[in-house]
């Protein structure tokens, strides 16, 4: 195994698209709380994203029908299918999933945070 170095982000892109690295590190966060973000965007076959070259039907199926469905516990089941579907071929090992601790005064108003962690600073006032 070669050591470990560090590459501006162009470089690495170069090098996930040449497959010549050993293994790699993808980060991902998104800003939209839905599992598309992560699955889709990664996993999707065609995605820009999809740097394992993973391609399997079914996986692109459950993503379609997801993306389609108005009802949540239907979609929320078909992207739950996507990912067992993705987990059984392990093209990615989620390794670390970030989460956040925090507590709010009774005084704080319009703090919403989203299923990815984030919130709107600019609509949080104080009572």
């Amino acid at each position: 195994m070669r050591p470990l170095r560090a590459h501006s982000a162009a470089e690495y892109l170069t090098l996930l698209q040449k497959g010549g690295q050993d293994f790699a590190e993808l980060g991902w966060v998104q800003n939209v709380s839905s599992p598309d973000g992560f699955l889709a965007q990664q996993l999707l076959s065609g995605s820009v994203n999809n740097q394992t070259g993973f391609h399997y039907s079914r996986f692109d199926s459950d993503i379609a029908n997801a993306r389609k469905e108005k009802d949540e516990a239907k979609r929320l089941a078909d992207y739950a299918g996507a990912e067992r579907r993705a987990l059984d071929f392990m093209p990615l090992i989620p390794i670390v999933f970030y989460r956040n601790r925090l507590a709010v005064a009774s005084t704080v108003r319009g703090f919403r945070l989203d299923g990815a962690g984030i919130f709107d600073a600019s609509a949080i006032w104080l009572a």
